[in-house]
């Protein structure tokens, strides 16, 4: 009687083993290998450039010659998250590489806007909302301006959180497309100054 019950145990001892080599090494023996899709000359390349004003410029076609043949992981070696890469992959079909950057668009480069820096009227890179970077401080204290005018200039220290008709107001009093307009502005500043 010992000797039936031992074979019936063996069996599912083997059984058992074997589920857990299938499960370890993943169940791979005798499995062909499947080829990692590929980047091809047919595959539509869209590049894609974010600006820090919000600006995007956009090219499309076929991938490049020196695309072709990369494959996932090699791609993504290419372009990766830490330099600012966001990568959408449907290979061999298509292939779409997003980077952010903090440079402005060519059209916004030569923009200014005024806003506060240390209690004063200050002078910023870009349009409103653009994320510029401060050029300069001038020399006229926010609390000698018009009440009306102060309040604009804190409204753009939050600019983002301003309904549209007011930011295409601050806009209108605060953005200036090129330094001659920029200029005027800060002239009319000083005249409007109480003591």
């Amino acid at each position: 009687m010992v000797g039936k019950h031992m074979i019936p145990k063996a069996a599912l001892f083997l059984a058992i083993l074997g589920v857990i080599g299938f499960w370890v090494w993943g169940g791979v023996i005798n499995t062909p290998a499947v080829p990692s899709p590929t980047v091809e000359e047919t595959t539509v390349f869209r590049h894609e450039t974010v600006y820090a004003c919000g600006h995007r410029d956009v090219e499309q076609g076929q991938a490049p010659l020196e695309l072709q043949g990369l494959t996932i992981s090699e791609i993504l070696d290419l372009y990766p998250d830490s330099d600012g890469w966001s990568v959408f992959l449907n290979l061999p079909e298509e292939m779409a590489v997003s980077q952010k950057t903090s440079k402005l668009c060519a059209e916004h480069a030569s923009y200014r806007h005024l806003g506060v820096y240390d209690g004063r009227v200050a002078v910023f890179e870009g349009p409103l909302g653009g994320g510029g970077r401060l050029l300069q401080v001038k020399d006229i204290p926010v609390d000698r301006l018009p009440e009306f005018y102060r309040l604009k200039l804190i409204q753009a220290t939050a600019f983002a959180e301003q309904s549209c008709e007011l930011q295409d107001e601050l806009r209108r009093e605060l953005e200036f497309p090129d330094e001659e307009a920029l200029h005027a502005a800060l002239e009319n500043l000083d005249e409007i100054q109480q003591d």
